[in-house]
């Protein structure tokens, strides 16, 4: 995996949901032949000192005159947890670095397992196993019931 600061970049382009994955794509980046060949299956993009998306490569043209690097981008879903969380590499002051496989493999041991139930239910239980959260189908959830080592949950349809 590489990593790039797209601190200032981000700051200069108006926010959304793409933000990082349009700011990634339009920008050539100074990767070496080596790095990309090691390492360059995937792209995160760190924003200060937490993660802004993590990406998977799909190509990636070289410009041989400045011998920089655009990269083709698409959105890596099974990478959307670790959004907003500590980057594991501290990308000052340099612009591209490459994420070692132990911090990659680290970051894989903390994502949450995730179930998904039937009629839009899921549950995101902590790599620890000590604490989970529930999605219901619609953001009218009641906690119906508690008791041992259970909780109940229902659809309050009347909630406005």
């Amino acid at each position: 995996m590489l990593a790039v600061n797209v601190t200032k970049l981000l700051r200069e382009t108006p926010d959304g949901p793409d933000a990082a994955l349009r700011v990634c794509s339009e920008t050539t980046w100074p990767i070496s032949h080596s790095a990309l060949e090691r390492s360059g299956d995937e792209l995160m993009a760190v924003d200060g000192d937490r993660i802004a998306g993590v990406f998977t490569i799909r190509d990636a043209v070289r410009d041989e005159r400045t011998n920089e690097v655009r990269l083709v981008l698409e959105p890596a879903p099974h990478w959307e947890w670790v959004i907003g969380q500590q980057a594991p590499v501290n990308m000052r002051p340099k612009t591209v670095r490459v994420v070692a496989a132990v911090f990659v493999d680290q970051l894989r041991e903390r994502q949450p397992s995730l179930a998904d139930a039937k009629q839009g239910w899921r549950l995101q239980v902590a790599p620890d196993g000590r604490s989970a959260t529930v999605y219901g189908p619609s953001a009218r959830l009641v906690v119906t019931g508690l008791g041992a080592g259970r909780a109940e949950l229902t659809l309050n349809e009347e909630s406005s």
